[in-house]
């Protein structure tokens, strides 16, 4: 017996140690859970007052939860202007130089400002495409000017449809892409997107717009040819001076000389044709909606990688 209550003091300060932490559980345990019945009912109580007395603050509510999407979507002009910063990357600063950009094109067409951070397709031409079904329907009958900023793809992109999209043609919108992308890849997004919008009323109202790229790619395309032309034509002559000695030998023999003058002629002759209409005509459009034949569906678009 002595060994056995020698064992039972031994475990007596262990049992209280166990003993005080179930308490300690309890009243924790305890508290959390009469917080959580205290605080529930005053979150429907405050939900209830809300609805049946104040209906003012609760739509504010709302729209301040919409604006934090970074979607806004506003009229002017008879035109959508749609600003869906939807990856966040516009400081609110720059939010309204981007609209105020906006707004000049929407005399003429809708016009989207769109972000995104995610795999939404395959290309940065799709994510365009689906976004601007996604508000004018997938006929691309609607004039709009839609810029993006793919931040998954890292490409920057320019789409147009409807009557603008044969005034803001693939070509342009790869020269204006062109001209900023740099802004992009200094993070500068907001200027970015002025920059766009900008530049997409220029050839809207019928002014030229920069084209660095594409007249440096013009110029060593211009080059390559140049160099191909000469080697096809050296090429050529060759072969038809070894087919002519070849003629003279076989008529006179291998033993017999003589001494030929041959006078060659080249004519060369050149076609141009150019499909679309010069990019550096001035002068101003009347607008896009209807009126005569009305609009005419299609796209067009460019974009460049940062």
């Amino acid at each position: 017996m002595t060994g056995i209550n020698k064992c039972f003091v031994r475990r007596i300060p262990g049992m209280i140690l166990a003993i005080m932490a179930v308490i300690m559980g309890i009243v924790i345990g305890g508290g959390y859970f009469n917080q959580l019945i205290m605080t529930e009912p005053v979150r429907v109580y405050a939900a209830q007052e809300t609805d049946g007395a104040d209906k003012a603050d609760a739509l504010s509510g709302i729209s301040e939860n919409a604006s934090n999407t970074g979607e806004d979507i506003t009229e002017a002009d008879g035109h959508r202007i749609i600003y869906y910063d939807k990856a966040q990357i516009v400081e609110a600063s720059g939010k309204a130089d981007v609209i105020e950009a906006m707004k000049a094109i929407s005399a003429d067409s809708n016009v989207i400002f769109y972000t995104t951070d995610r795999n939404e397709a395959d290309e940065t031409a799709d994510v365009c495409a689906n976004v601007c079904a996604s508000y004018f329907g997938s006929k691309k009958t609607a004039p709009v000017v839609m810029f993006t900023i793919d931040m998954y793809h890292r490409e920057i992109y320019m789409y147009c449809t409807g009557a603008v999209h044969k005034i803001i043609r693939s070509r342009d919108a790869l020269a204006i892409t062109d001209n900023i992308y740099k802004l992009a890849s200094k993070e500068q997004y907001a200027q970015c997107a002025v920059q766009a919008f900008n530049q997409a009323q220029r050839r809207i109202n019928g002014l030229s717009i920069k084209r660095p790229m594409q007249i440096v790619t013009n110029a060593l395309l211009a080059v390559m040819l140049g160099f191909l032309t000469n080697y096809i034509f050296l090429l050529v002559s060759r072969k038809a001076n070894g087919a002519h000695k070849d003629a003279v030998r076989s008529a006179y023999g291998d033993n017999n000389s003589m001494t030929i003058d041959i006078k060659k002629k080249c004519i060369r002759k050149y076609s141009y044709r150019y499909s679309e209409g010069s990019s550096d005509s001035s002068g101003g459009f009347g607008g896009f909606d209807g009126g005569g034949g009305g609009d005419s569906g299609g796209s067009s678009g460019g974009g460049h990688s940062f």
